[in-house]
């Protein structure tokens, strides 16, 4: 009622309300003030103003509060109307004042009828808008949604996709797949799972996805095996949901693949490493148990060559002793090889330390028929470098060349010289092996390449040997020919005075 009070319109329609029931009752009024109606053309007046006021208070009424309102103030006018016949004496005009509340009563239905449908038109219409509102946003959140995900999935290093479980066929490949396994978009589209896997973990993949169904299992990990378009195998790290359709049944796989060569890569350096470092703690205890009883052989054959015996023992004799100390010398420098340095650099004479690893190496090349010819600058000056990484990187070279020698034609021969050229020192290496192609010769330097066959080499030795020299200020490079054999030359800076 208060909030109705507060409507200008409620007080519009008791105003004309109340002036058709005062001039219906115009000539008592008139009277009461002295004033009262003296000819019929002021009676008349009044009549036609409460019969205009009437109805224009009803369709004002049922216009703006609807049939309720119109029907209110038919029944509040309308007997004061029909009560001021009875009092005025008009019986005659009775007959159209009854028309005119009927026409009050009529108009109140009709107008407030179509007021109620025009309102409920504007509220539909006021619904309808505010849907399509909430509508036009969840759209629009719903594009950038997808703007984002597409995003997403156009830049992700890994491949994004979708396939359908029966007839294991993709439905979107996400682009990273042309450049991880060389399928453009409508070439992944075309392929089948079965030709992107190889047969074991095709089948891998189909028992796991077995398992998950009869597990109700959503999701799973999994690590398989694609075949890249040029016939390459690369390892896969596969993140596989299930979809269920309307139904409840599984109709879709949706997953992420990710390249995990480089992760298995480091995984297997680390095995490497880790292999390197017990084989250089068992090398450093067997030198330091060989040590005690080469000392004793030494020390013996040394006093024993101060006794004065035959001419054909003493020199017996002095091999013995050259051989002890020989060994000796190989056991401390296969215990300072593998124990661990330090990094600090110093002036390092190279002609030594090719020297060393070679003193290593005597025996294995003695017997597979490997000679050694070498021609070292004995004014070679000194290089700023570290001995034992320096020797590392000699003694990968020279291990190498014995390698495919012997695996060419059983014996071999290597060629070492060193010499100074202008401000650089340089260490040439040269085998009769059976070479190195240009395509393989372009890749030598990259991590895990390798031409040896499986579980003979892990790819890293070339590889550690660029990184130690390229940390020294040098350079290392290799030419080689199908079947003329491979020369590695290593160059280094001079050692300037004042270094």
């Amino acid at each position: 009622m208060k909030k109705l009070l507060k409507t200008r319109y409620f007080w519009y329609v008791a105003v004309i309300s109340v002036l058709a029931g005062l001039c219906s009752y115009a000539p008592q009024l008139t009277a009461l003030f002295n004033h009262p109606l003296q000819t019929d053309w002021q009676i008349n007046y009044y009549i036609a103003a409460y019969r205009l006021l009437f109805p224009s208070a009803v369709l004002f009424a049922a216009w703006r509060f609807g049939i309720k309102g119109g029907l209110t103030v038919c029944l509040v006018i309308g007997p004061v109307i029909l009560s001021s016949v009875l009092v005025n004496s008009r019986l005659t005009n009775v007959g159209l004042d009854f028309v005119d509340i009927a026409l009050g009563f009529f108009l109140s239905w009709m107008v407030g009828k179509q007021g109620e449908m025009k309102r409920r038109l504007e509220e539909t219409y006021g619904e309808l808008r505010q849907q399509s509102t909430v509508l036009e946003s969840e759209v629009a959140e719903r594009k950038r949604a997808e703007e984002q995900y597409r995003l997403i999935a156009e830049h992700s290093a890994d491949i994004i996709y979708k396939l359908t479980i029966k007839e294991e066929t993709f439905t979107y490949v996400s682009p990273s797949a042309e450049k991880l396994l060389g399928y453009t978009g409508k070439e992944a589209l075309a392929v089948k799972i079965k030709d992107v896997l190889t047969p074991e973990s095709y089948e891998k993949q189909h028992n796991q996805l077995l398992k998950d169904l009869k597990n109700d299992t959503v999701s799973s990990t999994l690590q398989l095996d694609l075949v890249h378009k040029d016939g390459r195998i690369i390892p896969f790290e596969i993140h596989a949901s299930l979809v269920y359709n309307e139904k409840g049944e599984p109709a879709e796989i949706v997953g992420v693949a990710r390249d995990i060569m480089e992760r298995r890569k480091m995984g297997e350096q680390l095995l490497a490493q880790d292999r390197l470092a017990s084989i250089g703690q068992l090398t450093s205890g067997l030198a330091h148990e060989l040590n005690n009883p080469l000392t004793s052989i030494i020390s013996f054959s040394s006093l024993l060559l101060k006794k004065k015996f035959s001419e054909d023992t003493r020199q017996d004799l002095q091999t013995i002793n050259e051989e002890a100390q020989r060994i000796a010398s190989i056991v401390k420098n296969l215990h300072d090889f593998t124990r661990k340095q330090p990094e600090e650099k110093q002036p390092t004479d190279i002609n030594d330390c090719i020297r060393k690893v070679l003193e290593m190496r005597t025996y294995e090349q003695k017997i597979n028929n490997i000679s050694v010819n070498t021609r070292f600058d004995p004014a070679l000056p000194d290089v700023m470098g570290n001995s034992p990484q320096l020797q590392q990187v000699f003694f990968n070279i020279v291990v190498n060349a014995e390698y495919f020698m012997l695996a060419a034609h059983r014996k071999g021969t290597l060629d070492i010289a060193t010499e100074k050229e202008g401000d650089t020192v340089r260490a040439v290496f040269a085998d009769d092996g059976p070479g190195i192609s240009t395509e393989n010769i372009k890749c030598l330097f990259t991590p895990f390449f390798t031409t040896k066959e499986t579980g003979k080499g892990m790819g890293l030795s070339l590889c550690i040997c660029q990184g130690i020299i390229t940390e020294h200020g040098g350079n290392i490079h290799a030419r080689s020919e199908l079947g003329n054999g491979a020369t590695f030359t290593i160059e280094l800076p001079v050692l300037v005075a004042n270094s």
